[in-house]
């Protein structure tokens, strides 16, 4: 599978109404085939972290597997016109769904 297609799934399986902690780990564990390098080139904006932040399924344990394997991902401001300059954990919190 390539990086485009498993982020592609990752992304959009974190904003879907399935979203539950084994199943995004399990999804996440996909990317453990591609190298840093090719994940820092196509992955540095952290998209399926802003969809998780948007998800009504999100819960506190699934923000922190997030947090612990992507860092950076909370850092990260939303390119989405409609959250310009939000960074996602300001989705929840809007939302408050955590």
């Amino acid at each position: 599978m390539r990086l485009y297609d498993v982020l592609t799934e990752l992304c959009e399986y974190c904003i879907s109404d399935e979203l539950t902690l084994p199943t995004l780990q399990r999804k996440m564990k996909k990317l453990d085939q591609f190298t840093s390098r090719d994940l820092e080139a196509k992955y540095q904006h952290y998209p399926f972290f802003h969809n998780v932040c948007l998800s009504k399924r999100v819960s506190i344990e699934i923000v922190e597997y997030l947090l612990f394997e992507c860092p950076d991902a909370a850092t990260i401001l939303s390119e989405d016109h409609d959250t310009k300059n939000t960074y996602p954990l300001h989705y929840i919190l809007i939302r408050s769904r955590c």
